[in-house]
């Protein structure tokens, strides 16, 4: 079950994220910084390159 999101002191609202998720997070905003390639990603990740293309 996900909890609820709340609001801060700025009302952005917070939300909770796995670690997996963190990580897939970061993997792809360095794909598309052009720092990482889809393959790389995909293999640390341990996805196929199709769904590291999907998840982007």
């Amino acid at each position: 079950m996900v909890p609820p999101i709340r609001n801060d002191t700025n009302g952005m609202g917070l939300i909770s994220m796995s670690e997996r998720d963190v990580k897939r997070l970061q993997m792809l905003a360095e794909v598309r910084a052009g720092k990482r390639t889809a393959v790389s990603a995909a293999s640390v990740l341990d996805l196929g390159v199709r769904q590291t293309f999907r998840l982007m």
